[in-house]
């Protein structure tokens, strides 16, 4: 995007989603156009929304702190009231994890399956879709973890988490990477955290929720 249409769009998106734009005397968020335009010119910066795709976008914000600074903060913005899901699925007491390929890390990951957010899909339905559409499992049941922030300093974008008892295994969606699927019980799975072969947060943080909903919390806590 140029500066002008990737301001104007930012200024739109300010307007529309007010509660993105909050402010507190820590760090507030500079909303004058003329503001945001003059510094962008004066320190060659790009300010606005640098990138936008259907599931998120890549803003870059002019902001000032208490001692009144401005200097610029980037972020990325789901316009989603979730910014997505994680699934545990569960078939014969044992967890399914997806070895997939990764383009970020340019590896293959062992992880949790998960998906954006689809817009005018309840989140358990779109929980569902995903372990379908990934997996060819049919849920029998499901139940509503709570939800994490991924990474607060670049995204405040919630995920939620499912853990959803299966009855069957399709193919894996090998058009996303997925090499195979691998079933772990849960000390097989912690072991895996402990050994560096699972270093995805999203799986780390569903597989804690998932022990805190089994009670295991409460173990730890009388040791």
């Amino acid at each position: 995007m140029e500066s002008k249409s990737a301001i104007s769009r930012y200024l739109e998106i300010a307007e529309g989603y007010p509660e993105l734009f909050k402010n507190n005397e820590n760090l507030f968020i500079i909303l004058d156009r003329v503001q945001i335009e003059e510094y962008a010119a004066a320190n060659n910066k790009q300010l606005g929304i640098i990138y936008e795709s259907p599931y998120y976008l890549f803003a870059v914000d002019l902001v000032t702190n208490k001692s009144g600074k401005l200097f610029t903060y980037s972020r990325i913005i789901n316009l989603n009231p979730t910014n997505g899901v994680v699934i545990i699925p569960v078939f014969n007491n044992k967890v399914g994890l997806l070895r997939q390929f990764r383009h970020a890390t340019r590896q293959y990951e062992l992880e949790l399956p998960r998906g954006f957010s689809e817009p005018d899909i309840p989140p358990q339905e779109n929980a569902k879709k995903e372990l379908f559409e990934e997996i060819g499992a049919t849920t029998i049941s499901s139940s509503y973890l709570g939800s994490i922030v991924s990474d607060s300093g670049l995204s405040g974008g919630k995920v939620d988490i499912f853990a959803m008892e299966i009855d069957r295994v399709g193919k894996c969606n090998c058009e996303e990477g997925i090499s195979s699927i691998e079933w772990h019980d849960m000390n097989g799975i912690l072991e895996l955290i402990q050994s560096n072969e699972i270093r995805d947060s999203f799986t780390i943080s569903a597989i804690f929720k998932y022990l805190i909903s089994k009670g295991i919390y409460k173990e730890v806590q009388n040791q």
